[in-house]
């Protein structure tokens, strides 16, 4: 798997419901992702669950996500793909404008765990507040 370690997910609006998916690439023959995390923090040495953590499997689970391809293709040219949901209680931790930490981590069918991206997100403020 080739990570991604520079990335950004911006602008995130506080208090929207989002959906963030995410391709990983270059997955191996007989590899399947079984399980992933999308961790977010303030500082990169807080203690996981940081200020937002969600956990996805197969299984479709609103308001936490899926994994929506567990690995399909033919090497080297093998993706998966991710789908985490972020409710609007997560989106309204950050404080807008502000940069946060995040990763994403993959467990195999084999029950090694890989980073597949790491970088950035903010958010900005809501001009509607809910309703």
């Amino acid at each position: 798997m080739t990570p991604s370690l520079n990335s950004v997910i911006s602008p995130v609006v506080k208090g929207d419901d989002i959906s963030i998916t995410r391709t990983i690439t270059a997955i191996p023959d007989a590899v399947t992702l079984s399980e992933a995390w999308l961790t977010i923090k303030t500082n990169i040495g807080d203690a996981d669950p940081g200020l937002i953590q969600k956990i996805i499997i197969t299984a479709d689970v609103p308001g936490t996500g899926q994994i929506t391809d567990a690995g399909t293709g033919t090497a080297p040219n093998r993706t998966a793909t991710l789908r985490f949901d972020l409710t609007d209680i997560d989106t309204a931790l950050p404080t807008p404008g502000t940069l946060y930490h995040f990763d994403v981590q993959v467990r195999t069918n084999g029950n090694a765990i890989y980073t597949a991206e790491r970088g950035l997100i903010s958010t900005i403020d809501q001009v509607t507040e809910d309703i």
